[in-house]
């Protein structure tokens, strides 16, 4: 039924001067038609391809097409922080005694240096060394391993001095009895201390 209406569209009607079929505008045949475009679907060429990310990798590595990435997370991973719970390389005690000496021969000119530059520059050092002791003295209490340790050489260093002082036969004398009468004197002072928050207010 349709077949015959079809073929008088086509061959009949416009052999009796009827109006012309409107004009169908054409794409021109260099530009192909993006049918995906017209039917405001996602074209193939605005698809952005995105790499597929390993299983290894976490939310906060950079995913790159070179290796630099796991060797930064290599690195991270074999990289251990300092902790004072963790034993440093032991030193034999002729190390430790030239590493005492450097250190206080390096002290020994810095004093020297600033003493050289006059009062304005001592006074600058004390207010300096008072923030800086303040600060380490902080820092020690809050970690009870360290300060194990930094009692441990103060006693070591105070012996060393004591015994040095007493092998020597020209101040060995007069150091017992400053020594002796210091102590006395700090006693009195704790006595006293101790009275004074025992004492009823």
């Amino acid at each position: 039924m349709r077949l015959p209406l079809i073929i008088f569209a086509l061959l009949i009607r416009p052999s009796f001067g009827a109006s012309p079929p409107l004009a169908t505008p054409q794409a021109p045949t260099h530009e192909p038609i993006d049918l995906e475009l017209r039917l405001g679907l996602p074209s193939a060429t605005s698809k952005r391809e995105i790499p597929a990310i390993p299983r290894e990798y976490t939310s906060t590595d950079s995913i790159a097409t070179t290796r630099t990435g796991q060797k930064r997370k290599r690195k991270t991973e074999n990289h251990t922080t300092f902790s004072s719970t963790k034993t440093t390389k032991q030193l034999t005690p002729q190390q430790l005694e030239r590493q005492r000496e450097r250190v206080r021969l390096q002290a020994q000119k810095n004093r020297q240096r600033i003493m050289d530059q006059g009062a304005e520059a001592i006074e600058e050092e004390k207010k300096k060394q008072k923030v800086y002791n303040h600060n380490y003295r902080t820092r020690l209490y809050q970690d009870p391993v360290r300060l194990l340790y930094h009692r441990k050489v103060r006693r070591a260093a105070a012996m060393r001095r004591y015994n040095a002082k007493i092998s020597d036969n020209a101040t060995a004398k007069d150091f017992r009895l400053e020594n002796n009468e210091a102590t006395r004197e700090n006693y009195k002072k704790r006595k006293e201390h101790q009275q004074g928050h025992m004492t009823p207010k």
